[in-house]
Parts: structure tokens; sequence; C-alpha cells
């Protein structure tokens, strides 16, 4: 069986998953890689024993401004119709 580690990680991907609020159908996918995981710490606040974000965190208006911040090419947030969630993958 592969072991999953920071030490055999090829890469690690971030994401930015908007989901319908009508019926939390995947919508569409942003890729923000170019923030780091520190800025990412800082917007997120990781909870305990998951320093790598690898868990799903909701974003509000407050982190998608501060998330925004961060980018080359701001995303265009509708929380009127769509939730957001930050999400990370690692590539093995």
């Amino acid at each position: 069986m592969k072991k999953y580690s920071r030490e055999n990680v090829k890469a690690i991907k971030s994401f930015i998953e908007e989901y319908h609020i009508k019926d939390e159908e995947l919508n569409k996918e942003f890729e923000i890689s170019e923030i780091s995981l520190i800025e990412l710490r800082k917007i997120f606040n990781p909870q305990i024993n998951d320093d790598e974000l690898f868990n799903s965190y909701e974003l509000d208006e407050e982190k998608s401004f501060l998330l925004n911040k961060n980018l080359s090419k701001p995303i265009l947030f509708d929380f009127a119709n769509y939730t957001y969630f930050l999400q990370r993958y690692g590539e093995y």
C-alpha cells in the first residue's frame, strides 16, 4: 500500500470549488496554487492536525476578499447563488 506523506508528494494543488446553493452540485473549480500555503493558513485558520489544509474550508465574503488580494486574476464570487470551499489535493 502506498503511504501518503509530505515526503513522497509530487505536487499539491489548491482550488476554490464553487457549488450551486439549490442542489449542491459542483459548478466550477478555480485553481489558486499561486497562493502559498503560508498565506492560505493566514486566511483559513487550519484545524488541529491539518497543517496542509487538506480538509475542506468554506469561504465567506471576508475570506474571498483576502483570497482575491493574493490572486493575479481575482475570482468573481456570487454568494447569492453559490457556496465556495477551499480544497487542496496532493499528487503522489
